[in-house]
């Protein structure tokens, strides 16, 4: 009796999360003629889906991800590279923005820079390809391990990488670690970003500010900050030599 209505549940669950996918796939195609930067992130926040759907939150200032975006325009990249995807707001504007042939999220589901997003969501995130062609990948486990590194080379193989954002573990150990790993899979000429590069004032573990103020003078680099007073948040780009 036990193993019949667990099966019962498990079917209502796969019943619920059918028709909360189609409500929310429904709710992102009203978006669909969005074609500009600031409209876009406007959907980040007013998109409100259903279930493991429901949300495309993304913790950015807007004045910090539209200048990002503006930059990126101009380098046009194919091939990214997210740590750190959460409710999938920068990777819905990746998607969208543009023309791209492999893009890849890695995100860690759970611990202190996680809670990220888990498997059911991957069918949504792929309905937002512009291009049928276009390949989206998933790797849903922590950066720092060597399998995922190996992964990410079997993906892109011999192609580099245009576009590096970075925005997983924010201690100092755990962003030097995805600074140093995946670097070496980014072009001549392309561009990694860190997210929170301004020194936190309420959590002393998030320490990107440190790693950024040891690299930056490396390359050739950009800071995009909305106020000198804030307390968080920031955006760091440097272009690979």
């Amino acid at each position: 009796m036990m193993n019949f209505y667990n099966k019962f549940i498990e079917r209502r669950k796969d019943y619920f999360d059918i028709v909360a996918y189609l409500l929310s796939l429904y709710k992102i195609r009203l978006y669909k003629k969005c074609t500009n930067i600031n409209e876009l992130i406007d959907v980040t926040k007013t998109y409100v889906g259903h279930g493991h759907y429901r949300s495309l939150t993304m913790h950015q200032k807007d004045y910090e991800i539209l200048t990002l975006c503006e930059k990126l325009q101009k380098l046009n990249p194919h091939n990214i590279i997210e740590i750190g995807t959460n409710n999938g707001g920068t990777f819905f504007l990746w998607a969208k923005l543009f023309e791209i042939n492999k893009l890849l999220s890695i995100d860690l589901p759970g611990g202190q820079f996680g809670g990220g997003y888990n498997n059911k969501k991957i069918k949504f995130f792929n309905s937002m390809k512009n291009n049928p062609n276009s390949s989206f990948y998933y790797i849903l486990d922590d950066s720092h391990k060597i399998g995922t590194l190996e992964e990410t080379y079997e993906i892109f193989g011999d192609h580099k990488v245009d576009f590096l954002f970075i925005d997983g573990d924010h201690t100092y150990d755990g962003v030097k670690k995805d600074y140093e790993m995946y670097l070496p899979l980014v072009r001549s000429g392309g561009l990694v970003a860190f997210h929170d590069i301004v020194e936190h004032t309420s959590n002393k573990n998030c320490n990107v500010d440190k790693l950024w103020k040891e690299i930056k003078h490396n390359y050739n680099y950009s800071e995009i900050i909305e106020s000198k007073d804030q307390s968080s948040m920031g955006i760091g780009v440097i272009e690979i030599n």
